[in-house]
C-alpha cells in the first residue's frame, strides 16, 4: 500500500514540476540570466529531448553566454516546429561560420514570420549585409595580383 501511495506521489510531482520548471526557465530566459537558463535547459533537455521549446531556449543560451556547442541543429529543430525568433539565432549562428547564403534564407524566413517593425529594419539591414559579403567573396576569386621586381 504504502509504494502505492508513493508512486502516485511521485507521479503527480512530476506533473506538476514541469509547468513550474518551463515557467522558471522561461522567466531567467526572458530576463536574460542566459547562465542559469542553460544550466535549466539543459536538465530539461535531458528529459525532454523533443521539446522545440527547450531546445531553442538552451540553443540561443548557448549562443548568449558563448559557448561554442554546435546548436544549428536545435535551432534547425525549433524552426521546423514554428518557433518565430529560431530562424533569427539560426541566421546569427550561420552568419558567424560565415554561411551567408543560409544566412541569408533564415534571416528572410525570419522577416516573413515577425510583426516587430524594428526587428524587420535591424534584421533587413543583417541581411543586406550578408548579401554584401556573399557578394565580395564571391568575385575576391576574380582577383589577380601581378607583381614584377626588378633588381
Amino acid at each position: 500500500m504504502k509504494r502505492i501511495l508513493f508512486t502516485i506521489f511521485l507521479t503527480l510531482f512530476s506533473l506538476t514540476a514541469l509547468p513550474q520548471s518551463r515557467s522558471a526557465l522561461k522567466k531567467l530566459f526572458d530576463k536574460g540570466n542566459y547562465v542559469e537558463a542553460k544550466a535549466m535547459a539543459a536538465k530539461l533537455l535531458k528529459r525532454y529531448p523533443n521539446n522545440s521549446e527547450y531546445n531553442y531556449w538552451y540553443a540561443v543560451s548557448c549562443m548568449e553566454t558563448g559557448d561554442t556547442v554546435d546548436v544549428q541543429e536545435m535551432l534547425e529543430f525549433a524552426a521546423s516546429r514554428r518557433i518565430v525568433n529560431a530562424n533569427r539565432y539560426l541566421g546569427d549562428w550561420h552568419f558567424s561560420k560565415e554561411n551567408y547564403p543560409a544566412a541569408i534564407e533564415c534571416y528572410e524566413a525570419f522577416l516573413e514570420s515577425t510583426k516587430n517593425d524594428s526587428l524587420r529594419v535591424a534584421f533587413s539591414q543583417k541581411m543586406q549585409l550578408a548579401t554584401n559579403i556573399r557578394r565580395m567573396v564571391m568575385n575576391a576569386g576574380k582577383i589577380c595580383v601581378v607583381d614584377s621586381f626588378v633588381v
